[in-house]
């Protein structure tokens, strides 16, 4: 039998203009950029309908404002078509997503700890990371080695999303990086730097990784109603706390994010519907594997489509 998987981006996939075809003709998104407001304290409209770019970039304004846009296409989405999926999944910030949509937490607690998340991201040391292309995993594993080795510092630059097999993203110190990216193009490497806000995913993440998992201790976790597929070790999981901890673990552990797919891919799934602005997970899945059924849902017109397949191919359950 056919097995649906619901993907939630992170952190790169904000646009300016994202989230208000769904906000002006959907009353079931309204409530939610109301409530991720007054959790963050940020003017979320103004940021995801209006921008500027600049400000939409910055971590503590991508991270709220990209949950904001995501949940309310995912309310809207689950008052057209009740279909709850077999498995979920997000990149990075988007992991916090899929934990609101399979029931691990309420809405309320998602929107208070991303809130929580982008302002300790926010403040963590000065970082950068980039984007190697067309390397073998085990090849950048080596020159990631190398490079900390000659800066001589434990962990300067790391691999912090494994995307595709070939599409890798390292994470550190503006010097490690730059050295490293170096080092890539004379293996006739892609290497492109990012413009981000630190070094997501990575040693610098330290201390918010620190207050979030204490934060988290506190947090009463519900197992999920559907299986979960986390960044931390690609597993699927119901059990509330085994998701807790991997959460936990993540803001300073690569995103395995491949290997998610992976995962999904073996155990059944055969369709993904990435919900949320722009279609980066979209297209990483089809470069993944050409043979799977994805579609991605980040306004009205591609809600309409999204819906006229799901409730064609998948029994709705009201």
């Amino acid at each position: 039998m056919s097995k649906l998987a619901y993907i939630f981006p992170g952190q790169g996939s904000q646009v300016v203009g994202m989230g208000k075809s769904i906000y002006d003709n959907f009353n079931e998104a309204r409530p939610v950029f109301e409530l991720v407001e007054e959790f963050s304290n940020l003017p979320i409209r103004k940021l995801c309908f209006d921008g500027p770019d600049e400000d939409l970039k910055r971590t503590l304004n991508t991270q709220n404002t990209i949950l904001a846009v995501s949940m309310a296409i995912y309310e809207t989405l689950i008052k057209n078509h009740g279909q709850t999926p077999d498995y979920v999944a997000g990149h990075s910030l988007g992991e916090l997503t899929s934990l609101y949509t399979a029931d691990v937490l309420a809405a309320k607690e998602i929107v208070q700890l991303v809130a929580l998340r982008s302002r300790l991201m926010d403040s963590c040391p000065p970082g950068t990371m980039a984007a190697i292309i067309g390397m073998d995993v085990k090849l950048l594993e080596t020159l990631v080695n190398k490079t900390n080795q000659e800066l001589g510092l434990e962990a300067g630059v790391v691999i912090a999303n494994y995307n595709l097999p070939n599409q890798l993203i390292v994470s550190g110190t503006i010097e490690a990086v730059t050295e490293l990216c170096q080092a890539a193009k004379k293996h006739k490497a892609k290497a492109i730097m990012l413009k981000v806000g630190g070094a997501f995913h990575s040693p610098l993440m330290t201390e918010a990784y620190k207050i979030f998992k204490e934060t988290l201790s506190h947090v009463n976790f519900q197992n999920a109603k559907c299986k979960i597929v986390q960044n931390y070790d690609a597993k699927s999981t119901t059990n509330k706390d085994e998701i807790k901890t991997k959460l936990s673990n993540q803001i300073n552990s690569p995103v395995l994010w491949f290997q998610s797919i992976e995962t999904m891919i073996n155990e059944g799934v055969t369709t993904f519907v990435e919900i949320g602005p722009n279609n980066v997970l979209s297209n990483l899945i089809q470069k993944f594997n050409p043979n799977v059924k994805v579609l991605n849902i980040q306004d009205k017109d591609s809600l309409t489509e999204g819906l006229n397949y799901l409730n064609t191919q998948f029994i709705k359950q009201n």
